[in-house]
């Protein structure tokens, strides 16, 4: 354990943890040569992404949205419907045009309809700024950059088509309740010149898109930063001492050692070790159950009480101060502790006179990182 601290790398969150799912609407404009008065390419879309963090840094996102691209189209361009020579040629032939109201102008009002698709990753500005996630931290921004799937409904002349796009954009966020929060964004898609069945000689279009919307968070942020040899390593040994050595005692790691004499011992190597920290269990954030099956944690409690009997052992249980209020976080801190000692006396029929619980609330901060004072220390002290 001692030398997986040493070789700590980026956090990271297992399949399961950092999901999140938004709902946005909003409005695009497409700039393209075959716009008469672009202008009037102003329309609305709407959609939902589903999204994960897989470090504190890094995530991944899938959108879907539905919309149309409307506004003044003039005639200009060649039709892929308009085909010529067995589709090696297009003619100037525009099919939309027979279901269209033509304009003195000769120009008219399009609606062009399709389903988009996008995979996207993406950077958490503020995270980077913190070296690490900051649950305290209630705005973020994040730059995305991925690839899209278009397709183009067929409709009143208007070929189907499928094509693939660049999509760029940025995205502001602010928690407004437990695990909701609001965003705006605005992105740009680069889309290729046919999608539309119209050809205009240009290679791509650009549209330009903006919203607002909502995000809900599945659950509360937790990365670990315990990687070891491409392992994962069940908690990090949290010292509650860290200044002093570390000994170990029947494969309990412990901070300070007090050497006794005991009576009526014949073995001259024997001692009992007071006040001191033995285990310590990480809890994620909000939450009374350890992150991972703690087995190991509480099977060290055991051993030592077995090894040591004029020894008792105190669950000092801790909640952050970066979230909740002192009453909130006295109870969380209380109820950690409770399910330890309740699982030490249930399932490994530890006296309960040799246990005792302490809720500190967040009064007491032993580390700077708010994810390491999310803890129950089992603290072991001698019986005069």
């Amino acid at each position: 354990m001692t030398s997986a601290q040493d070789t700590i790398s980026l956090g990271y969150s297992s399949i399961k943890q950092n999901w999140y799912v938004d709902g946005f609407y909003g409005g695009q404009i497409l700039y393209s040569t075959d716009a008469e008065n672009r202008s009037n390419r102003l329309t609305h879309f709407w959609g939902f992404d589903f999204g994960k963090f897989f470090t504190p840094f890094i995530g991944m996102e899938i959108s879907f949205d539905a919309l149309k691209k409307g506004g003044s189209n003039s005639s200009y361009g060649l039709y892929k419907a308009d085909e010529i020579g067995g589709n090696t040629m297009f003619g100037n032939n525009d099919p939309y045009r027979e279901f269209a109201s033509i304009k003195p102008n000769g120009t008219y009002d399009v609606d062009i309809k399709y389903l988009s698709s996008k995979l996207m990753f993406f950077t958490s500005i503020m995270n980077i700024i913190h070296k690490g996630y900051n649950s305290s931290c209630k705005y973020d921004f994040y730059p995305y950059l991925g690839i899209g799937y278009l397709r183009v409904v067929k409709q009143d002349g208007i070929p189907k088509a499928n094509a693939l796009t660049t999509d760029l954009s940025f995205k502001a966020k602010y928690s407004v309740y437990k695990n909701v929060d609001v965003f705006a964004q605005c992105g740009l898609s680069i889309l290729p010149d046919l999608f539309d069945g119209r050809i205009t000689g240009s290679m791509h279009h650009a549209s330009f898109n903006f919203s607002c919307g909502i995000r809900y968070n599945f659950g509360s942020k937790h990365f670990s930063s315990n990687i070891y040899k491409g392992k994962d390593i069940e908690e990090e040994n949290i010292r509650t001492v860290a200044q002093e050595p570390i000994i170990e005692h029947d494969t309990v790691y412990v901070e300070k050692v007090v050497e006794k004499n005991v009576k009526d011992s014949t073995d001259k190597n024997k001692f009992v070790l007071d006040s001191l920290a033995i285990v310590t269990i990480v809890f994620p954030i909000g939450k009374s159950v350890p992150i991972v099956d703690s087995k190991i944690r509480y099977q060290q409690i055991v051993n030592f009480l077995n090894n040591n009997p004029n020894c008792k052992v105190i669950l000092h249980g801790y909640a952050d101060k970066e979230t909740g209020t002192d009453y909130i976080n006295y109870v969380l801190s209380k109820k950690r502790a409770e399910y330890v000692y309740n699982q030490l006396i249930n399932k490994y029929n530890v006296d309960k006179n040799r246990l005792e619980i302490v809720a500190n609330s967040s009064k007491v901060q032993h580390y700077d990182i708010a994810d390491y004072n999310r803890i129950v220390i089992a603290v072991a002290v001698l019986v005069e």
